[in-house]
């Protein structure tokens, strides 16, 4: 039964066609029937059959486009489309979505293997939040060790670094676990403790 599986190339997954085509199917009859997109079938339908998140998000703006372009000109058959209106809204869209967000800051998640699903899920860069305010130094510091072993791209952390009592050394721990690799233990020494 291999002929039921194709592979697409750029996200490298194995997938069944036949699904596709039903996904597509049901995506198709919602909006015809009630007018209403399918996003929210399509992107978590992809990630069902196996497509990682980032590339079912990205794979579903390709249909929307594709999806958007046929109902357009449908309804512009029968004078229900205001052209002017609508290409007045796509310029506002664009300059929305090109200032869009461009990093995510998110709470850890509190272990390496659910903020690696996170940050796998996300087309952006993630850095974690530094959230209330940590018993310790060493636990302040294993957390963001943790955060960027997971693929965490940095910080943005403030009560946990602003009310610490040795402050400067402490950012300048951060920075060797963010930027040169450092081990918590290499962290504590910078710190002093």
């Amino acid at each position: 039964m291999d002929w039921l599986y194709v592979l697409m190339p750029i996200s490298g997954v194995t997938i069944f066609w036949p699904g596709l085509i039903i996904l597509g199917l049901g995506v198709g009859i919602i909006g015809g029937f009630f007018g209403m997109g399918g996003a929210w079938m399509v992107t978590p339908g992809l990630n069902i059959l196996g497509f990682p998140m980032a590339f079912a998000v990205g794979t579903d703006v390709a249909h929307m486009a594709g999806k958007s372009l046929i109902s357009t000109l449908r309804h512009g058959k029968f004078g229900n489309v205001d052209y002017k209106l609508g290409l007045t809204m796509l310029v506002g869209t664009i300059v929305g979505v090109e200032l869009g967000a461009d990093i995510v800051k998110v709470p850890y998640t509190g272990d390496m293997e659910s903020f690696s699903d996170v940050v796998s899920a996300c087309c952006v860069p993630v850095v974690i939040a530094g959230g209330e305010r940590m018993d310790s130094t060493r636990d302040v510091l294993q957390m963001v060790h943790d955060a960027i072993k997971a693929g965490g791209a940095g910080i943005s952390m403030g009560r946990n670094v602003f009310q610490h009592p040795n402050r400067i050394q402490l950012v300048r721990a951060l920075r060797a676990i963010v930027h040169e690799n450092a081990t918590v233990e290499e962290a504590l020494a910078i710190v002093g403790e």
